[in-house]
């Protein structure tokens, strides 16, 4: 994203991330349709094969293709202290949850905690921090964007999980039916995606988001009283809300 802003025009910026999204809406299409294939046949443990395969590939190509034209920090150091820092406090918060309801989860959480506030203190006496806390309070647009970018996200991701949790356990379907059906989600983000972008080059972005949270609320407000019984035509159509 910080690329893309730094290439593109102001008047291309939402063609150009809308563009981006689809790539990325593409992937999360055929994860699970691949994913419950892979589940099927060879097992859970295919998953994070090729998803390490995956990302070695994105590694090496992402070295050769990259160039350090578009790098607008050159000759400032990078943050080694704060990037560590930040590192072992997130994974202290993810594995202490993943730990839960173990005393080590409430210990590994508590340290967490304790280390993102350090982090906090350490970025805002540092020159060239890793992140940039002043940002929230300088630029009231990007504080107000942020919270409900992540509010956005927070509603929305564990969707996939719950929805293949809910068609595999509690209708009984297959990994990999499961898969085709949560395929509608991301379909038609890979569909609308471009057209968002292209609109909010035209339009004031913050009508677009509006419009788009307010329908994501109604449809999941909706998908709160599915039973073992909703058609499956109407999880379908939900999805595709979502979407």
């Amino acid at each position: 994203m910080a690329i893309l802003t730094l290439v593109f025009p102001a008047k291309e910026l939402g063609r150009a991330m809308g563009i981006n999204a689809a790539v990325t809406y593409t992937a999360l299409a055929l994860g699970p349709l691949f994913g419950g294939v892979i589940i099927t046949n060879i097992g859970w443990e295919g998953v994070f094969g090729l998803i390490a395969l995956l990302s070695l590939i994105a590694c090496v190509g992402s070295f050769f293709v990259l160039k350090k034209r578009w790098a607008v920090a050159k000759g400032e150091p990078f943050d080694t202290q704060g990037s560590v820092l930040y590192g072992i406090a997130l994974c202290a918060l993810i594995y202490g949850f993943s730990s839960l309801p173990q005393w080590r989860g409430y210990a590994l959480i508590a340290g967490g905690i304790i280390l993102m506030v350090l982090f906090v203190k350490y970025e805002k006496h540092k020159r060239f921090p890793v992140f940039d806390f002043s940002l929230f309070f300088k630029n009231r647009s990007f504080s107000f964007s942020s919270t409900a970018a992540l509010l956005s996200y927070v509603a929305t991701f564990p969707i996939s999980v719950f929805m293949s949790i809910y068609l595999q356990d509690v209708r009984g379907f297959d990994a990999d039916y499961a898969g085709l059906i949560l395929v509608a989600y991301p379909v038609i983000q890979v569909v609308l995606s471009p057209v968002a972008g292209w609109l909010s080059d035209r339009i004031q972005p913050r009508y677009l988001v509006s419009f788009g949270l307010v329908v994501v609320a109604v449809a999941l407000s909706l998908t709160a009283f599915l039973t073992p019984t909703s058609p499956v035509w109407y999880v379908f159509a939900l999805l595709l809300m979502m979407g």
